[in-house]
């Protein structure tokens, strides 16, 4: 196995949006498929049926999805051992049109905020193929003195597990899987997912802050 190979091919699902009119973002998860029962080829019909899901999240009030940003759809890719696409093979993608105004108007967040869920593998404690995480939006709830998000870890813990265990269960697409590649080091690891944490406290995706222009104020010292 080579230095950054995975352990086996798997399809990539990517669901992205957009915020603020003008930057983007977007979050990804690994699904291995079921030997003998998924086709491990990828089609359009498969990207299409993640969508039903994946609107009935984004779609959730308990979330707080914010107005500022929108989800725009899906993309469900083949990816070999090297990490790549396999020869001859391409990716589909489920547009979801219109695009899908978050519901929320008060508490907007800058747009490199964000929160981690984090996926907990279903049989490894720690180390490689434990953990993988996925940066959602920063939803439109107010922060506390201490700067946290309150309960709402709690609910979208729930919602974002809810989420991938739909898409576990549709045809062909297979089971959420947390995947490192080989290092020179270490071999690949990789364990299906058997739970979601989430934390109180935001992070930062300063990707997702290029495109929003900005406007500097001077003042002058004596």
């Amino acid at each position: 196995m080579a230095v950054g190979d995975f352990d086996g091919p798997h399809k990539l699902i990517t669901v992205f949006g957009t915020a603020y009119g003008t930057e983007t973002w977007s979050f990804g998860v690994r699904y291995r498929p079921n030997l003998g029962t998924d086709n491990p080829d990828v089609t359009q019909a498969q990207a299409d049926s993640l969508k039903t899901a994946l609107t009935t999240w984004w779609g959730n009030a308990s979330l707080f999805w914010p107005s500022s940003h929108a989800l725009a759809g899906v993309k469900l890719a083949p990816i070999d051992t090297n990490g790549q696409y396999p020869p001859g093979k391409i990716a589909y993608v489920g547009d979801i049109v219109p695009d899908v105004v978050g519901g929320t108007n008060t508490n907007l967040h800058p747009a490199q905020c964000t929160m981690v869920m984090t996926l907990i593998s279903a049989t490894i404690g720690r180390g490689r193929g434990s953990k993988g995480r996925c940066y959602v939006p920063m939803p439109g709830v107010s922060m506390s003195t201490g700067g946290t998000v309150g309960s709402w870890n709690s609910t979208a813990a729930t919602a974002f597990a809810t989420l991938l265990t739909s898409w576990n269960a549709l045809a062909d697409i297979g089971s959420a899987i947390i995947m490192s590649r080989a290092t020179a080091t270490k071999p690949a690891g990789s364990s299906f997912v058997g739970s979601v944490r989430v934390d109180t406290v935001p992070d930062t995706q300063r990707r997702r802050r290029r495109s929003i222009v900005g406007a500097f104020a001077s003042a002058a010292v004596s």
